[in-house]
């Protein structure tokens, strides 16, 4: 084999292996929620691009209050963790704080509409999927079809949490780390 055949061949095989692990990360529908538990269960919601917990503005118990990225994980309180509740291939998030679900205000579909919590509906606007995105996964609406992301990318605390087109880049990408059941 000739040095010409022999770059062609790696070349070859080096796109192969690109393409394969593109197209393991490229999920569909069809396997979203596969690997999240079925049961309510509480968990921190951690967003890849800044290391920051999905949490409620200020604490707020009121309806309508934004949702932003809190705290790092090892200072979390109750208003960074969610409860994931189960209905069919949905599930509803409420946070552990305010008792209120997350949701899209008025169902809208617009992107950059910011996201808040609301009173338990068990409407579309509340009900959300997880998509495997490699080891991570990104939060879809089913009521927009749009994914939750940190505006404009940002690392801050308090940066409001809004709904985006899925491109899959880290501001919308979030790790779920389960918390242990409290013992009664």
């Amino acid at each position: 084999m000739s040095a010409v055949e022999l770059r062609f061949l790696n070349t070859a095989i080096a796109a192969v292996l690109i393409l394969s692990s593109i197209a393991y990360a490229d999920t569909d529908k069809e396997n979203a929620s596969s690997s999240l538990p079925t049961t309510d269960r509480v968990f921190l919601l951690i967003n890849i691009n800044s290391g920051r917990c999905l949490a409620v503005s200020e604490r707020s118990k009121d309806a309508g209050a934004n949702v932003a990225q809190g705290v790092k994980p090892e200072t979390a309180s109750n208003a960074e963790q969610w409860k994931l509740i189960k209905t069919g291939d949905y599930f509803r998030i409420m946070n552990q704080n305010s008792g209120k679900m997350l949701s899209v205000p008025k169902g809208s579909k617009r992107k950059g509409t910011q996201i808040i919590q609301w009173e338990s509906l068990d409407s579309a606007d509340q009900q959300w999927q997880f998509v495997k995105v490699g080891n991570h996964y990104s939060v879809l609406s089913r009521v927009s079809g749009l994914v939750l992301g940190v505006a404009e990318a940002s690392k801050d605390d308090g940066t409001v949490v809004v709904q985006w087109n899925m491109e899959k880049i880290p501001d919308q990408l979030w790790f779920l780390r389960q918390l242990p059941l409290e013992r009664k």
